[in-house]
């Protein structure tokens, strides 16, 4: 997805950076007062502004899964709260290891994350606090520069 602040996107583009359904979407727009209002109203279909979208997602509780873009593939994860933190309201998103060893730019998620049991049916996952997450990878999945 483009980084232009002034970038367009319709329910579709919305539903696929926060990676749900575009019935979802809707679900979203009506019953959350502080999703952003559209910039426009072309007869039945709404315009948002891209950064306007991924401003809302960073308020915390906003998102369920993150993205993440390793050489054009976009893969997905999930953000939920930490049980072992949330009494603190920790949210992290939990990246399978499998993940981690089959993308080499992922493997940073080793140094901050922690292997815990996110899922007793599937115990390889790893923990990665939501703040660490953002601080390197943008809204779109995208690395940040540094």
């Amino acid at each position: 997805m483009s980084r232009d602040p002034g970038h367009l996107m319709n329910a579709v583009g919305v539903a696929q950076l926060l990676g749900v359904s575009r019935q979802r979407v809707h679900q979203i727009v009506e019953a959350d007062a502080t999703f952003p209002d559209p910039v426009a109203v072309l007869g039945r279909t709404r315009v948002w502004q891209q950064s306007a979208v991924e401003a809302w997602m960073l308020v915390p509780g906003h998102r369920r899964v993150v993205n993440y873009r390793d050489k054009g593939e976009l893969l997905r994860f999930g953000v939920v709260q930490e049980p072992t933190r949330a009494d603190l309201g920790g949210m992290s998103v939990i990246v399978p290891t499998a993940d981690v060893a089959a993308h080499r730019s992922l493997r940073w998620t080793r140094d901050v994350g922690r292997l815990e049991l996110a899922d007793p049916i599937n115990p390889e996952q790893l923990y990665v606090s939501l703040g660490d997450w953002d601080a390197r990878v943008a809204v779109d999945g995208s690395p940040k520069p540094g």
